[in-house]
């Protein structure tokens, strides 16, 4: 469920899963198949023997309890095929492999990037993007968080996208950076770029701030969504002050902002994909979501009005971004602060 830690990443997820058998035709069971909207679909072979596409975990039933919402997708696939983006995962028998792919919201590693475009360009990079690249990652085993141009800065592109663990990062960067997709529209979507090295590896602070489930993701020629966002990062210098930006810190943003607020933190873990750099540097980033530019601003207003010390005296840097999400992102969806469990009370100076 929404905002529920996930116990996914903390057990192999093929333990709790098994093929179902077919039916007396062939065909695979579907009562209580709790596909969600949005879910890709899986590709079932069992035995060698096709059984065509379904709908998403049609063909597997739990074996011991677990809460089925925490799972963003499941796919059975034969087992002689490449398993990417598996955690945990191995042979079920002869013929069959499950991959698991978490919701964003449940993904314990994320990376926020933040791209300079050549002047002018953003448009042509999300057509390439958003028509080309988004499935196909994750197909790979990554989940896309948001998708958002700055309000303030027409030449720049910043995303979010999570993976499972950091075997599962690995495997999916490897599995789509070394895939045909990226070698038919990497050109393309590089020229565009002056940098694409703004990269932070983060993971979820202590208490979680975790975001809300993803709103659906859009078409290629839906209208522009209504809903806008403010993405604050801060440079953090000790423990102390990661401690208080996860705690009080973050408490005092909801109240502020009104809306609930994601959190999370730099990683430490050493990254192994070195043809994708991120930075080495400590840091905290919030993301919050609203429902229009209007209610944004308002709640801008407020946080411009409020007292910062304690964040300028716990932090070393500060920058704060206006972001609109893109026609096809699944950012976390607008929840009031007061059902994440802190009242909105604007301090103001």
């Amino acid at each position: 469920m929404p905002g529920k830690p996930s116990q996914w990443p903390l057990k192999p997820m093929s333990t709790n899963y098994r093929p179902a058998a077919p039916g007396p035709d062939g065909a695979m069971p579907r009562s209580g198949c709790p596909r969600p909207s949005g879910s890709r679909r899986c590709m079932q072979e069992l035995d060698g023997r096709g059984v065509g596409e379904t709908d998403c975990r049609t063909c597997c039933r739990p074996l011991a309890p677990v809460d089925v919402e925490d799972v963003h997708a499941l796919y059975v696939v034969p087992a002689r095929g490449r398993a990417i983006g598996l955690t945990g995962g191995r042979r079920l028998g002869e013929g069959v492999t499950i991959m698991v792919t978490l919701s964003f919201a449940d993904c314990p590693v994320v990376e926020l990037r933040r791209y300079t475009l050549r002047l002018g360009q953003r448009s042509r990079l999300l057509a390439v993007f958003e028509r080309h690249l988004i499935e196909p990652q994750e197909d790979a085993g990554m989940s896309l968080g948001g998708t958002f141009t700055d309000e303030d800065d027409p030449d720049t592109f910043t995303w979010l996208r999570g993976f499972a663990d950091h075997d599962a990062r690995l495997r999916a960067l490897e599995a789509f950076y070394g895939g045909p997709i990226w070698e038919q529209y990497r050109d393309r979507a590089n020229a565009t770029m002056v940098d694409s090295d703004d990269v932070l590896l983060l993971r979820p602070t202590q208490p979680p701030h975790g975001p809300s489930a993803a709103v659906p993701r859009g078409e290629v020629d839906d209208r522009p969504r209504t809903e806008r966002a403010i993405l604050m990062t801060c440079g953090l210098d000790a423990d102390a002050g990661e401690s208080w930006c996860a705690s009080a810190g973050t408490r005092a943003l909801e109240d502020v902002l009104g809306v609930r607020v994601a959190a999370w933190r730099t990683d430490p873990t050493p990254n192994p994909f070195l043809r994708l750099p991120v930075r080495d540097e400590r840091a905290f980033v919030w993301l919050a979501v609203f429902p229009d530019a209007g209610t944004r601003d308002e709640a801008m207003t407020r946080l411009d009005a409020s007292d910062t010390d304690e964040l300028d005296r716990r932090t070393s840097w500060r920058r704060v971004f206006r972001l609109a999400p893109t026609a096809r992102s699944a950012h976390p969806a607008v929840v009031p602060s007061i059902d994440a469990g802190h009242p909105p009370q604007a301090t103001t100076r």
